[in-house]
């Protein structure tokens, strides 16, 4: 970041730091409007642990915890946007959060489609859904973790 000089000569109330105006170049301008965007929900996560649990249900949890890790990396989306100096992402989107079924099925449940607790409508750290996902969420990834989270996992070992 480079500092110029304001236009302010003498002041008699403030701090130093109000005689500088910082200036960002293009590049920092453009990754800081992509930071201070909406998050998106992001689904590769919870994909890829439907995925590895269907096809490795005979195995330890430990293992199919293992290969949820193991599909999740190679199905994950991956990309450098223009101008990046430091590269990578969690999520598909540019800014985004990961929906992990055996985590978070029970809470994304009660709160997807609630009025007041949506993750559109919410006060605070709303995320945007687009509609086929929203479907996919609803339809076919909670149904399927129902029953099936770590918190359930841990249930069934304490009840046993």
């Amino acid at each position: 970041m480079s500092i110029e000089l304001s236009d302010k000569k003498n002041q008699s109330v403030g701090s130093w730091q109000e005689f500088f105006v910082p200036t960002y170049s293009e590049r920092i301008k453009k990754a800081k409007k992509r930071a201070l965007t909406i998050p998106e929900i992001c689904l590769e996560r919870a994909r890829a642990e439907k995925t590895a649990y269907e096809q490795y249900m005979n195995e330890p949890r430990i293992i199919q915890r293992a290969r949820v890790f193991e599909t999740y990396l190679r199905e994950k989306t991956v990309f450098i946007l223009e101008d990046e100096l430091i590269v990578g992402n969690i999520t598909s989107k540019v800014r985004g959060s990961q929906i992990s079924g055996e985590v978070m099925a029970d809470f994304v449940d009660i709160e997807l489609d609630d009025p007041v607790k949506d993750f559109e409508v919410r006060r605070y750290d709303k995320h945007i859904v687009h509609p086929e996902e929203r479907r996919e969420l609803r339809d076919v990834l909670l149904s399927y973790f129902k029953g099936k989270t770590i918190g359930d996992y841990q249930l069934d070992r304490v009840d046993a």
